[in-house]
């Protein structure tokens, strides 16, 4: 398996999926108001976790970092992947585990984040009430998944940055074989040999000449 390509792609597709699956309705809450009557209303991923899209976003910026750093800054790469999908499967793994707080729920209706408007959120009155919170377990749980790929994928490219490109070396060689060159010729231009391996380099010394003339 070639990790150099398939981990990055692994950060992509865990990002994208855990982006989506944040927009799926992850919870229903029962709000019980005198004036308004009972109600229904629908908490999302993102509303009920704002760190979703942001380690969604994470991940996906660390697919384009992997595929254009070198061997240890696809190290480095894995490492903060894999802290992101930590991050990712935190909260889903809460509200697995433990359920929703039915304050935290009650603040999060009561403020409009639950809305995509902003101009016009949908609120729940201050004398509202949360009588029950159903969680459905198809978008917490995929987003476990989607963490765990990104987590898994992580610690491999950590592990295992694969090799540089022949052609990067090449390019880091040439580069480094011109600077030497650069300091040969300040100190000894008019060496034979510092001359024919600036032409070998492409290196152009007659304005040079003029200019020590």
């Amino acid at each position: 398996m070639n990790t150099r390509y398939v981990c990055p792609a692994v950060f992509g597709l865990s990002g994208l999926a855990s982006w989506l699956l944040a927009r799926l309705p992850w919870m229903h809450a029962t709000v019980n108001d005198d004036k308004a009557g009972d109600s229904v209303e629908v908490l999302s991923g993102a509303a009920w976790a704002t760190e979703l899209q942001i380690a969604s976003f994470a991940l996906i910026a660390f697919l384009l970092v992997a595929l254009v750093t070198k061997s240890a800054g696809r190290r480095v790469t894995g490492v903060l992947a894999a802290l992101a999908g930590a991050v990712l499967a935190y909260s889903p793994i809460m509200l697995l585990t433990a359920g929703a707080d039915s304050d935290r729920v009650w603040n999060i209706l009561a403020t409009g984040a639950v809305s995509a408007k902003a101009t016009d959120p949908v609120r729940i009155s201050q004398w509202a009430e949360i009588t029950g919170v159903d969680v459905s377990a198809i978008g917490p749980g995929c987003t476990v998944v989607a963490a765990a790929a990104a987590i898994a994928a992580g610690v491999i490219l950590a592990m295992r940055p694969g090799k540089d490109t022949k052609k990067a070396d090449m390019l880091e060689a040439t580069g480094t074989r011109r600077q030497q060159l650069e300091s040969d010729i300040e100190a000894a231009p008019d060496s034979e040999r510092v001359m024919w391996d600036a032409l070998d380099e492409g290196i152009d010394l007659t304005g040079r000449d003029e200019d020590r003339g």
